[in-house]
């Protein structure tokens, strides 16, 4: 993908191939894309609405097309988050209200996790995240995971998502053994926030730690190619919307 240079690094995301029957939207996308963020020096691979390869670990939202896409503010911060393959899901669980409070939270060793329909707006990347239930027993996530970069080293840096409050945060999403919840997540690309134009104050990510609301541990979630991201925690680079069935 590239993004409009304002004296960045280059960055990169690479997605892997689109699904069977998207492939010509896809190629339309990613041309549009193209066009419109020519130029930059922030430069990435996005095949629209494709699944990124993910590597999921043991240890560890309101949405708009891409025609109303979010301008990024200095920050990084500003408005509900959307993409027009990843759709806010569904408002809560349809369990029995005694089932849902009698379920554990999820923990995170029972847990999988992927970044799915990938979709690329004005410096901006959009993905689904996708944790599923591994374990052999229901159990539920209720409200906005803990999302942070992690590099090579398995270290986390940079700053922690802020949380989406667009939208009302659904009831609580309730999972059978396989069963998934979503939430919507934004990236901004480093060479549209101030304090993360230069490459002293970026470093690569090569993947995603996720803690899953109210547990401990986390799941990783492997970034296919890696992502350029700010080191520094005053500069919001992630925007996750919350979890849903």
């Amino acid at each position: 993908m590239r993004t409009d240079r304002v004296r960045a690094p280059a960055c990169r995301w690479h997605a892997g191939a689109p699904r069977a029957g998207r492939a010509k939207a896809a190629a339309v996308a990613a041309v549009a894309f193209g066009l419109v963020l020519a130029g930059s020096g922030c430069g990435s691979t996005v095949a629209g609405g494709g699944p990124a390869t993910v590597a999921a670990g043991s240890s560890g939202a309101g949405s708009r097309g891409p025609a109303q896409s979010v301008a990024p503010s200095a920050s990084g911060r500003g408005g509900g988050i959307g993409g027009s393959g990843v759709a806010a899901a569904a408002a809560g669980s349809s369990a029995a209200p005694k089932e849902v409070a009698a379920a554990p939270v999820c923990a995170a060793g029972a847990l999988t996790g992927k970044l799915d329909d990938i979709e690329g707006a004005a410096g901006q990347v959009y993905g689904k995240l996708v944790l599923t239930n591994a374990g052999p027993a229901t159990c539920k996530l209720n409200g906005f995971p803990d999302v942070r970069f992690v590099d090579a080293r398995g270290a986390e840096f940079g700053a922690p998502a802020d949380h989406d409050d667009s939208r009302p945060v659904p009831g609580p999403a309730l999972l059978a053994p396989g069963g998934t919840a979503t939430a919507v997540l934004r990236i901004t690309q480093p060479g549209v926030q101030q304090g993360c134009l230069t490459s002293d104050v970026t470093r690569e990510a090569s993947a995603l730690g996720v803690t899953p609301p109210g547990g401990t541990g986390t799941v990783s979630v492997e970034l296919s190619g890696g992502v350029t991201a700010c080191v520094s925690t005053d500069v919001r680079q992630l925007l996750i919307g919350p979890l849903s069935a």
